[in-house]
């Protein structure tokens, strides 16, 4: 079994719209996150966990 994290940001990603946070105002790539979701991989069959509307 094999499990990837497909994004680590908020529900929102990141960076949010019209947030005058640091790290959504940032230039870094790191910065930028997409949604929280995942995949697992078992015997040739692929699931996907919350993928948000980017996927």
């Amino acid at each position: 079994m094999k499990i990837t994290i497909l994004g680590t940001g908020t529900s929102q990603g990141i960076p949010v719209i019209g947030s005058d946070h640091p790290v959504c105002k940032s230039t870094d790539s790191r910065d930028k996150r997409l949604r929280v979701s995942a995949m697992i991989e078992h015997q040739g069959k692929r699931l996907v966990i919350d993928c948000g509307p980017r996927f």
